[in-house]
């Protein structure tokens, strides 16, 4: 992943999305990494990525019925609720 500066991006600001077209780019602030320069498409695939990754670690709780449910959770949140208002 290429680096660069901060600072660079008054600079450099045309390189960088050159390189930024090709692959993400480290911008840093202080010598340490602050920064991910990306461009749309492969911001989109990271977001797909996500999306799978939540998607299927969601059916595995599915599988496993390790969870409350939309009706558990509301009686649980009225209970909550009822008990507060006392």
């Amino acid at each position: 992943m290429k680096r660069f500066a901060s600072t660079a991006l008054k600079t450099q600001a045309t390189e960088m999305f050159s390189a930024a077209v090709r692959e993400p780019i480290e911008i840093t602030k202080h010598g340490k990494p602050a920064f991910v320069l990306m461009s749309e498409e492969h911001f989109r695939r990271l977001e797909a990525l996500e999306d799978a990754a939540w998607g299927a670690r969601a059916m595995d709780i599915l599988k496993k019925g390790d969870f409350v449910g939309a009706d558990n959770a509301r009686q649980i949140l009225e209970t909550m609720l009822a008990e507060k208002s006392v």
